[in-house]
C-alpha cells in the first residue's frame, strides 16, 4: 500500500489476482496511480462480480491492526505457503470502477477468452486503467 518508488516512475504496471488480498485496496490503487507516468497504465485482474453494485468486503484490519472478519474467511491458494493460502479481503464489483475513476484513472474492461494469451475461466475480465 506504500510503493517505494518516486511519482511518475512507470509506464506500465501489471498485476494479476493480487488486490483482493490487500487490506486497503484503494490505497494501493492510489499508489499505483501515483507512480505511473501520465498516460501510463495498470493492467490487472481481480475477482469481480459483474452483477453487483457494491464490493464485497470480507475482512479488514482495525485500528489495533487486528483482522476483523465480516464473513467466513476465504483463502486463495498460495504456491509458497500451500498449507495456509492467502486471505481474501475484498471481492470487487461495479463500485471498483467508480472508485478507480475517482482516483483519476480512465477504466477499460477487456472481456476475452483466449487460450493463447492465457486468459481462461468464466470470469475472464482484464481491467486496463490509464493515468
Amino acid at each position: 500500500m506504500d510503493i517505494p518508488f518516486d511519482e511518475n516512475s512507470f509506464d506500465l504496471i501489471i498485476s494479476t489476482e493480487v488486490f483482493e488480498h490487500i487490506p486497503d485496496p484503494y490505497k494501493a490503487f492510489s499508489e499505483i496511480y501515483r507512480v505511473l507516468k501520465k498516460g501510463g497504465s495498470h493492467i490487472f485482474t481481480v475477482p469481480y462480480y459483474e452483477d453487483c453494485e457494491k464490493d464485497e468486503i470480507r475482512a479488514f484490519i482495525d485500528e489495533n491492526e487486528e483482522i476483523v472478519y465480516l464473513m467466513e474467511p476465504q483463502y486463495h491458494g498460495d504456491p509458497i505457503r500451500s498449507d495456509e493460502g492467502i486471505l481474501v479481503y475484498t471481492i470487487f464489483a461495479e463500485e471498483m470502477l467508480k472508485k478507480l475513476q475517482s482516483i483519476g484513472f480512465t477504466v477499460k474492461l477487456d472481456r476475452e477468452l483466449n487460450l493463447f494469451k492465457g486468459i481462461l475461466g468464466s470470469n475472464n475480465i482484464v481491467f486496463i486503467t490509464t493515468k
